[in-house]
C-alpha cells in the first residue's frame, strides 16, 4: 500500500485512503497519540460491521429467509448445482 498524503481540504487536513481498506463515510479510526508514528486502528470499524452483517443473517434465519442445501438442490439441480 502507498503511504497517503496529508492534504489540505477546506479548513482542516485529511487523508484519503484507498477502496482495498473497505473504510466507508462515518467510520471512526482510533490512533494512539504518543510518539511521532500515527498508526490508525480500523479493527473496531470492521468489527462493528461483521457484528452488523451476522445480526442481519441471523434476523433472515429468525423469518424463515433462508433456504436449505437440499431445497437448492431440488430447485437448481435442472442448471447442474449441487452435482
Amino acid at each position: 500500500m502507498k503511504s497517503p498524503k496529508v492534504r489540505k481540504i477546506g479548513n482542516c487536513v485529511g487523508v484519503i485512503f484507498p477502496k482495498e481498506l473497505e473504510l466507508h463515510e462515518g467510520d471512526i479510526l482510533s490512533y494512539p497519540t504518543e510518539g511521532t508514528i500515527l498508526m490508525i486502528e480500523a479493527k473496531e470499524v470492521m468489527r462493528d460491521r461483521e457484528r452488523k452483517e451476522i445480526e442481519k443473517a441471523f434476523a433472515d434465519f429468525s423469518k424463515g429467509l433462508v433456504v436449505s442445501e437440499t431445497e437448492m438442490k431440488d430447485t437448481f439441480s435442472t442448471y447442474g448445482w449441487g452435482e
